[in-house]
């Protein structure tokens, strides 16, 4: 079974424009974390505050929060996948297509509580990578709409480039919300690889 490598070799540079922010996964800037799923632990490699544009005109909120089980770095499978097939699943907080921030499993109560587990932590014990982005909003100083559905495609962009070197399949990216974000996901799946999309 082959598997998917984990490290990016530094001989093949970074993908950093002028004066701006790495847009490369580095799998060595983590915190291990832990939750408790129905009885179940999940123990997690938790990847935080990670711009997911070169040049962030709101650092505070177009960054996105990567979750990756730990298994995974040891070459065990969860649920049927494995580090190469697991999917990834894409919650947004967006609602009124205000300004949302990256969210965090167990704090920021995604989805129903059940035994104190939320959504994203569900997720992570069926075996999927969680990828969670803010993005800009209606209220933003830098722009109004579309800014949000620009910033949710820039973050869906994020594991598309590093999908050799980050554990997960990018062609398999499930997006999620509730209200606007529910919509904004619409538009995601709607709007993928139509070159009319392609945004400055």
């Amino acid at each position: 079974m082959s598997r998917k490598p984990l490290f990016t070799a530094l001989a093949f540079g970074s993908a950093t424009l002028a004066s701006g922010a790495s847009l490369d996964f580095d799998p060595a800037q983590y915190s291990e974390k832990t939750a408790t799923v129905n009885g179940e632990t999940i123990t997690y490699r938790a990847y935080e505050n990670i711009p997911y544009v070169a040049n962030p005109v709101d650092a505070a909120h177009q960054t996105i929060n990567i979750y990756i089980p730990a298994a995974y770095y040891n070459g065990d499978s969860i649920n049927g996948y494995t580090t190469v097939t697991a999917p990834i699943y894409l919650p947004n907080q967006i609602g009124g297509y205000m300004p949302a921030s990256a969210v965090v499993p167990g704090v920021s109560g995604l989805g129903p509580k059940k035994e104190g587990a939320d959504a994203m932590q569900t997720a992570l014990t069926k075996g999927y990578i969680v990828a969670s982005p803010g993005a800009r909003g209606r209220t933003s100083a830098d722009g109004k709409a579309p800014v949000a559905i620009i910033d949710l495609k820039a973050a869906v962009r994020y594991p598309k480039h590093n999908d050799a070197n980050m554990a997960g399949d990018a062609s398999k990216i499930i997006s999620n919300g509730t209200s606007a974000g529910g919509a904004l996901s619409i538009l995601l799946g709607a709007s993928g690889n139509a070159p009319t999309t392609t945004l400055p």
